[in-house]
């Protein structure tokens, strides 16, 4: 049962701080990160506080942590956080790269690549280039995880594809600095299916953040458009049927017949009910504090292969909320992943005293990570992924989306420092 007056408090808070912090931050882009991420941690949290998935006392936490991250990305954005870049003209650099097209799809070739290994590798499966769909089963993809993570060329096949992102990403930047529109649509949407091919699975999120990606990626400006946000969050709710149809399709379950009343109602009890271990992920800090989230962070550059006792000490959360919760580690069967949201991951890794500090880390991981990438021209598509993927961290939590920014954006500026350094000897 829904308690609007508290419903109502969340929104007026977050909707007029929102407002303030947006009216006073230009970059565009930043403007749609925080309002993407803002309204995930609405949805994953506070709609889930507020329809009783957990006490009423949640609330003032809710409140505190959703305000204080608006209110620290505006204080990180002001401050102009950012690592610089040196070594070479970022706009020197965009015109031999975005002009050199031998250049642009050796990368993209090599980036497609690192998805059909694992069609080719260790078992041959070709079939499932175009029976794919008839094989995406939610059951199999933890497995198939766990064994790309043993196996030495999916997992180097893996880390290359990481690495090579933001040479992906410049490939798509020529198409819509040339606005070869058509182009660019049908290179994202064959990595929506080589990335679904690859896993054998692609999530309901995963599918709206490529989508927000592919539109936005599709124009060559990008403004904030009030109409635009009010015609996606209209295609979000006519699209729930078909999120929930494909909810029991990658289960394997028969679709029954329902009204749309009843299928948002399974839809909400999915996506809503986070908070419900709010409790469990207090008990669990425990045992996981900030110092292990560091030794995560601080390993994160480091690549299991060399570091062969990192997973016991860079743990997952999500793995170790899972493992606490249902008794089965991930790679065995019947592991299934449940996810806490980002209020949950803060008193995961804080306690329920300080779990207001994850609010102010993540809004300066997003600005430092935005402002560095804005310095470099040739990025910009880059940045936009990392715009379009923020609306995921309020589910999956901070380690996915963190760890994507990092490891891409050094072996890049690994690049572009052995690039400087050739360029001032030549």
């Amino acid at each position: 049962m829904i308690d609007y007056g508290i419903l109502f408090s969340m929104l007026i808070t977050n909707v007029g701080l929102l407002y303030w912090a947006c009216s006073r931050i230009r970059d565009n882009y930043k403007k749609i990160m925080l309002i993407m991420a803002t309204i995930g941690i609405f949805v994953y949290s506070g709609l889930g506080i507020s329809t009783g998935f957990t006490d009423d006392k949640f609330v003032y936490d809710y409140l505190v942590f959703s305000n204080l991250f608006i209110a620290s990305f505006f204080l990180w954005d002001y401050l102009g956080v950012r690592v610089p870049v040196g070594r070479i003209s970022s706009s020197s650099l965009y015109y031999m790269l975005i002009n050199n097209k031998w250049f642009l799809n050796i990368s993209l070739l090599m980036y497609f690549l690192t998805f059909l290994v694992f069609v080719l590798y260790p078992v041959l499966r070709l079939e499932d280039l175009y029976l794919f769909y008839k094989n995406i089963s939610l059951k199999l993809v933890f497995e198939n995880r766990s064994i790309s993570r043993m196996d030495t060329v999916l997992y180097t096949a893996t880390v290359l594809r990481v690495i090579l992102l933001p040479f992906f990403m410049i490939k798509l930047q020529s198409l819509r600095q040339q606005s070869k529109r058509g182009s660019f649509f049908l290179i994202s949407i064959l990595w929506v299916y080589l990335t679904t091919v690859c896993n054998m699975y692609i999530g309901r999120y995963e599918l709206i953040i490529f989508a927000l990606f592919i539109y936005m990626g599709s124009k060559k400006h990008i403004k904030l458009r009030m109409s635009e946000v009010f015609i996606g969050a209209l295609v979000v709710i006519l699209s729930v049927p078909a999120l929930v149809y494909y909810q029991f399709y990658r289960l394997g379950a028969d679709i029954p017949d329902m009204s749309y009343s009843e299928v948002f109602m399974i839809l909400a009890q999915i996506e809503f009910s986070f908070p419900q271990y709010y409790y469990h992920a207090i008990s669990l800090s425990e045992s996981y504090s900030i110092i292990n989230y560091l030794l995560w962070l601080f390993t994160l550059i480091i690549p299991s292969a060399i570091f062969e006792n990192k997973a016991n000490y860079a743990l997952s959360i999500n793995d170790l909320f899972s493992t606490h919760e249902t008794g089965i580690s991930i790679g065995d069967q019947g592991y299934n992943i449940l996810l806490t949201g980002l209020l949950g991951e803060g008193f995961i890794i804080y306690g329920d005293s300080f779990f207001w500090l994850h609010a102010i880390f993540l809004s300066f991981a997003l600005v430092i990570f935005a402002n560095t990438i804005r310095q470099i021209k040739e990025l910009d598509t880059m940045y936009l992924y990392m715009v379009a993927l923020s609306a995921s961290i309020a589910r999956g939590g901070t380690q996915g989306y963190i760890s994507i920014m990092v490891n891409a954006f050094l072996g890049y500026a690994v690049f572009r420092y052995v690039l400087g350094r050739l360029k001032n000897n030549y």
